[in-house]
């Protein structure tokens, strides 16, 4: 048994070393692939960075302070603080007298003008009627139709002598025009009857010659000749005078039509200066008469009402009350840190957390950088150096969070996504970073 023990020992102290090395080394296999593989995805994997800025909730469009213009007496207040208004929506009356008379002058004398700016114009193109303009027609007033029809009476007046006028002169006109033709008549025929007589005067002094005849009638019919002559000079004489004058009625009815022209172009350029004086003073007026009903310029609730008075006096340029947005976006005014500012930019996706609720029952919401500024600021008491951004949050994200009501002023915290980098770089970026200060040459 000895020997046998002997012979068989060895062998089995060397199995047991053997087995004993086997397990060791694949514990180093295992713990060399479990290392490998960290590695592996440390280099590989990409893990998403984020900047974390700390913020409050406002609204994207600031709240609105309300104010006059020119101020004036309160007439009545239409709101009280809280109140929910829309855009548009009259939010105090203020006295108007003074402006209401000074319009209703201005808009009296714009309409007289405007009408006789119609009439002239009607009168310049010797147009059949006047076309008044639409806004002096509708609407229709008791002194607008009493304008159109003071305007319209003194038209047809002026264009009833004007017609009368050329009348009279194509009527005279037409009596010279037949005296013309009287005369041109009574011209052809003298001449014909100077033309026989001066035959009889030729055939007269022939008899003489022959002595059938005396000399004396031979003079009479000479004299006849001659009065004929004188007759026809006459007569055309008369001609000529009656020819100038129908070229003298005739530019007269022209004349007649020009000076109604040119009166009424004179009347029409200053006419228009003085309408055009009044618009300048008509459209500041009505602008501050429309400013006696204060508006709300935005939907929203009325906040930090500041008059209550009827008959008080608001001062120019003097604030009255806010209104705060209703329908506007939300946005987180985020402070980054100077040493994060190089990696934030706008359009960058960001997630929100609302810390005023519950981080376990209330997921973060999706937003997106809108505003980073280009110029750091200073906290006067931390002295820290961030630069304001904003984050708008996605309001369909909001739709889903039913039981969240965000007001402004409510803080909450923006993790806004940076380039991904690995494990690996994240660990490495610090000694890299020592190193580069480690080994840079003074």
């Amino acid at each position: 048994m000895s020997i046998l023990n002997g012979i068989f020992k060895p062998t089995i102290q060397i199995d047991e070393s053997g087995q004993s090395t086997r397990i060791v080394r694949k514990g180093m296999f295992v713990g060399i692939v479990i290392v490998g593989g960290f590695f592996l995805w440390a280099s590989i994997a990409p893990l998403s960075g984020a900047v974390i800025a700390e913020g409050k909730i406002k609204f994207a469009t600031n709240r609105k302070t309300i104010q006059h213009l020119e101020g004036g007496i309160v007439k009545q207040i239409l709101v009280r603080d809280g109140d929910i208004v829309k855009a548009g929506q009259p939010l105090v009356l203020l006295e108007d007298t003074r402006n209401s008379a000074e319009l209703n002058i201005l808009r009296d004398q714009h309409d007289a003008l405007l009408a006789k700016d119609a009439r002239l114009i009607a009168e310049k193109t010797l147009a059949d009627k006047i076309s008044f303009p639409s806004e002096l027609l509708t609407p229709s007033t008791p002194k607008r139709v009493e304008l159109i029809n003071k305007e319209n009476a003194i038209f047809y007046s002026k264009r009833k002598i004007l017609n009368d006028q050329i009348s009279l002169l194509k009527t005279e006109l037409s009596h010279s025009k037949d005296a013309v033709t009287a005369y041109q008549a009574q011209v052809s025929a003298i001449s014909e009857n100077i033309n026989y007589r001066q035959e009889q005067v030729a055939m007269r002094e022939g008899l003489m010659q022959k002595n059938f005849v005396g000399k004396a009638d031979v003079l009479n019919y000479r004299q006849a000749l001659t009065e004929k002559k004188e007759q026809l000079a006459e007569k055309n004489a008369d001609l000529n005078n009656t020819r100038a004058r129908v070229a003298e009625l005739d530019l007269r009815a022209i004349d007649a039509k020009n000076q109604y022209i040119q009166q009424a172009d004179s009347d029409l350029k200053e006419t228009s200066s003085q309408l055009q004086e009044v618009i300048e003073r008509l459209r500041p007026a009505e602008d501050s008469m429309l400013r006696r009903t204060v508006l709300a310029p935005i939907d929203g609730q009325v906040m930090s009402l500041k008059i209550t008075t009827i008959g008080g006096i608001v001062s120019p340029g003097q604030a009255m009350m806010d209104i705060v947005p209703s329908s506007d976006d939300l946005v987180i005014e985020v402070n980054v840190k100077n040493i994060d500012i190089d990696t934030v930019f706008t359009d960058q996706v960001a997630e929100i957390q609302l810390n005023a609720y519950n981080q376990r029952s209330t997921p973060m919401v999706s937003g997106k950088v809108t505003y980073v500024a280009r110029d750091a600021i200073e906290d006067p008491q931390t002295k820290m150096v961030t630069y304001p951004a904003h984050v708008m949050i996605d309001r369909d994200a909001l739709k889903s969070l039913q039981h969240v009501k965000i007001e402004p002023g409510m803080p909450a915290t923006a993790y806004i996504k940076t380039q991904e980098r690995s494990m690996l770089e994240y660990l490495i970026s610090p000694i890299t970073q020592r190193m580069r200060h480690t080994f840079r040459e003074e």
